[in-house]
């Protein structure tokens, strides 16, 4: 435990580095609890309070990962329509690997929908549940193309198309998913949306087909601007609000961003979670910008929003500003 407490300072003070205007972002919060903070007592605050509560997020991330993750068509009853144990089921399924990914993500530059999905249906003829193919196969394909254009694979229509086709799959994927509880009252609310500038949108679009299919009422805002984002949760009581990251050049504007949300919300209590690419290897993130938490994809986002909705525990964000 001491080895993983000193990682995740050297890896906080790494990322204070990297993103500088964060130093000062993270000494107004520590401020509000503690006031004026000298340089001398900075780093006995930063080794008594910051680092034991990364840590804490971090055993519990690694105790999530080692779970079995829930997956909406099991709440749906689609594992046990299937018939058998579920869990022998789940053993003998051939598992989506990196090489399929890879294919698709080809695939969805010059096939069309219909082909494409009729690939989805020999995965889910395999076993393989259909919370899985978004999780498994539609998130990483879609990041997989981003790479290819990258790397010059392709030019920016072959991505755009193939992202459209990607877009279209979630959509049928996530309506088979849907919980038989229709009922909108009681149901949790979130809001999720791409930065304000990116275009990239496809990841919160999942994400938000993932939490309807898990019983939230959830929507996806496609105009990203701040302005249309703190109207939306000044005008309707969203238990969450979940932001995605694409770019290093994003992580600069979430804690303004945050803070602006937080203070338009009609729900005093409302969580904030931060993901992507960039949050899933520097998870520790989420703590500097001023969020509640994250998630590396999104059946992960929505077991740790239930947990902590659930349990109105907020630890980095609201908790402690």
């Amino acid at each position: 435990m001491t080895t993983v407490g000193i990682s995740l300072a050297l890896s906080l003070e790494g990322l204070l580095q990297r993103f500088p205007t964060l130093r000062d972002f993270g000494l107004r919060r520590l401020r509000r609890t503690h006031g004026e903070i000298q340089p001398a007592n900075l780093a006995t605050i930063i080794e008594s309070e910051i680092i034991p509560r990364l840590l804490v997020t971090h055993l519990a991330d690694a105790a999530a990962a080692a779970s079995p993750a829930r997956d909406p068509q099991a709440i749906a009853g689609g594992t046990a329509a299937r018939g058998g144990d579920a869990g022998d089921a789940t053993a003998a399924v051939e598992p989506i690997a990196a090489e399929e990914v890879a294919r698709f993500a080809l695939a969805a530059i010059d096939r069309d929908v219909v082909d494409l999905l009729a690939d989805v249906e020999s995965v889910l003829a395999r076993g393989v549940p259909a919370g899985a193919v978004l999780v498994d196969l539609l998130a990483p394909a879609a990041r997989e193309l981003g790479s290819l254009w990258e790397r010059d694979r392709c030019d920016f229509v072959d991505v755009t198309m193939g992202l459209w086709r990607l877009q279209e799959l979630t959509h049928e994927i996530a309506g088979r998913l849907m919980t038989r509880a229709r009922a909108t009252a009681g149901r949790r609310r979130a809001l999720f949306a791409a930065l304000p500038g990116d275009d990239h949108r496809f990841g919160a679009l999942l994400v938000t087909e993932y939490f309807r299919a898990s019983g939230w009422d959830a929507c996806c805002c496609l105009d990203s601007e701040r302005d249309t984002l703190c109207a939306d949760v000044a005008a309707t009581a969203y238990d969450l609000v979940g932001l995605t990251v694409t770019q290093d050049r994003q992580v600069e504007m979430l804690p303004d961003l945050i803070e602006a949300l937080r203070d338009a919300s009609r729900n005093p209590a409302l969580l904030v979670m931060v993901g992507g690419v960039l949050l899933a290897e520097r998870p520790e993130l989420a703590f500097l910008v001023g969020a509640d938490a994250t998630a590396p994809d999104a059946r992960a986002a929505v077991a740790k929003a239930e947990a902590l909705v659930g349990a109105g525990n907020f630890a980095a964000g609201a908790g402690t500003a």
